[in-house]
């Protein structure tokens, strides 16, 4: 009985950490392009990488600005250099469309959908054009706090 105990308990942990997700609150990273966008929040799920980001227009922002990400954005395993293409964006535009700012001190919050990173992944870059645009550099998938 102890035994069919145990193997039940066994096959429900497997099940279970096949289902799990881990969530990193405002992940460290090496540098960015843009200092006024922040990533408060990475969830890696078995069907996603769901990256969470702010931002709040600068000072210069004085005649307005605008915000959208590209179709082809991908994250990029650091160690494998394997990429991960952005599946969808939530409450932000893909180019050409913009959301447009009319001054300084606005908020933008938006989500974006990436394909799975592989579960052994530690540290990516987030890469939305490796010339222009935001991009974040060796950001850390495991939490340090």
């Amino acid at each position: 009985m102890k035994k069919i105990i145990f193997i039940v308990g066994m096959l429900l942990a497997m099940v279970t950490a096949g289902f799990s997700q881990a969530v990193i609150n405002n992940p460290a990273f090496g540098m960015t392009t843009s200092p006024e966008v922040h990533i408060p929040k990475i969830e890696i799920t078995k069907d996603a990488t769901i990256i969470h980001f702010y931002f709040l227009t600068p000072p210069d922002y004085v005649q307005g600005g605008w915000a959208a990400v590209l179709h082809d954005m991908y994250i990029r395993d650091v160690k494998t250099g394997k990429r991960y293409y952005l599946k969808r964006a939530d409450n932000v535009p893909y180019y050409p469309e913009k959301h447009i700012f009319t001054g300084p001190g606005q908020e933008l919050s938006f989500t974006l959908y990436f394909e799975p990173v592989d579960p052994s992944t530690t540290q990516v870059d987030i890469i939305e054009n490796i010339e222009e645009g935001f991009n974040f550099f060796r950001v850390l998938l495991i939490d340090i706090a």
